[in-house]
């Protein structure tokens, strides 16, 4: 089979969310199908993480203007047609011009942008919201991450459930390892003694980080404890007042900031925190949650969108990720955990991330690709 796939979000220079999510489906059909030729097409020049075999071709090549709409409308589609491909992947929300032969797919991770304003940026809401919809309607299967997803793309886009399919995303990376940490690598503004709560995600208002600050405030002040505080991540859309938020508090020396983290502090810090704090507004999926669990990291999240698909009894939930007394709430109950209350959560945890590996997904995926799903 002559599979090609959308690969712009190998442009980027932070290998984070769908990037990585298209990444670990890829690592794994390098291995469970190597028959296959595939085809990663960007308008322009990508950075693929690891050595491609060579049945792998990267087809990069920028249209004579510098557009990736208009190379998705006119260029795509021609080299498409050149390739003779049987499948086509839209891997990130959107699909070319159809060609006669070649069978479309895309995958809806979420559809945030529809049900929140102010969110993202101009241009991926105007890609997503312009689009989604007519991507959906031409594709033979449209692939979702949770059932959550799959009933928003049901019910917002108006697509039929026997076109919709769900694929759960992995936790762990594809190769079942974690990250080990070397500690000389660590970033020293982490090297703390004090025990503390973790975020860890982009920082920007989905991801509710300023009624985490305001929980984290509650917290201290209710029981007078010396936790402190770290917001990982990079800045995101519209995160001025979440900055605003940790310059006004009365805590923020307690509350530390590294920015984007490499993976030796990532796994330091998920190795060393008292809970995981992820009450975000709303989530396609949430892999956060499943990467905590690996490290045996108690989780807060909120009751809403697909987190409690991913969680499921393993998690602790807010069930109004904007009820800041709960969420502080929650904090002390995680704090106060007996020796016994852990062993069960850990059990839980690791029953929970058994359901989950970026192996079933991308071969879930490739059933589905050869009419099976």
């Amino acid at each position: 089979m002559r599979i090609g796939i959308d690969a712009r979000s190998f442009t980027k220079k932070q290998f984070t969310g769908i990037a990585r999510s298209i990444y670990e489906i890829l690592n794994v059909w390098m291995t469970e199908y190597p028959d296959n030729e595939y085809y990663l097409f960007s308008s322009k020049p990508i950075t693929f993480p690891k050595a491609l075999p060579n049945n792998w071709h990267i087809v990069d090549t920028p249209w004579i203007i510098d557009s990736g709409k208009l190379w998705s409308i006119f260029k795509l589609p021609n080299e498409i047609k050149r390739l003779k491909l049987d499948v086509y992947w839209g891997s990130n929300y959107v699909l070319p011009r159809c060609v006669h032969g070649t069978d479309y797919y895309v995958t809806v991770y979420d559809l945030a942008l529809f049900k929140f304003k102010g969110i993202g940026t101009m241009s991926n809401t105007l890609r997503v919201k312009t689009f989604t919809k007519s991507a959906c309607k031409k594709a033979r299967r449209v692939i979702t991450i949770s059932k959550a997803t799959a009933l928003d793309v049901k019910e917002i886009l108006d697509i039929p459930d026997d076109k919709i399919v769900v694929s759960y995303c992995g936790g762990l990376p594809s190769d079942d390892q974690m990250p080990i940490f070397d500690q000389g690598k660590v970033n020293p503004i982490l090297l703390f003694k004090e025990r503390f709560i973790l975020f860890l995600s982009t920082i920007e208002p989905r991801k509710n980080v300023e009624n985490i600050i305001h929980a984290y405030e509650k917290y201290i002040d209710r029981y007078s404890t010396e936790e402190k505080l770290v917001l990982a991540g990079k800045r995101g859309w519209k995160c001025d007042s979440i900055y605003e938020a940790i310059e006004k508090s009365k805590y923020k020396d307690r509350i530390i900031l590294p920015g984007f983290i490499s993976d030796d502090d990532k796994a330091y810090l998920m190795s060393h925190a008292q809970m995981f704090v992820y009450p975000s507004l709303y989530e396609g999926f949430g892999i956060p949650i499943l990467e905590a669990f690996s490290y045996n990291l108690p989780v807060i999240t909120a009751a809403v969108s697909s987190m409690p698909e991913v969680g499921g009894d393993a998690a602790y939930y807010v069930s109004n990720p904007q009820d800041v007394d709960e969420m502080a709430a929650l904090f002390k109950r995680v704090e106060d955990l007996t020796i016994t209350e852990r062993e069960t959560l850990n059990k839980k945890m690791k029953s929970q991330l058994a359901k989950f590996s970026w192996k079933k997904n991308a071969i879930e995926m490739m059933e589905i690709f050869n009419g099976k799903g």
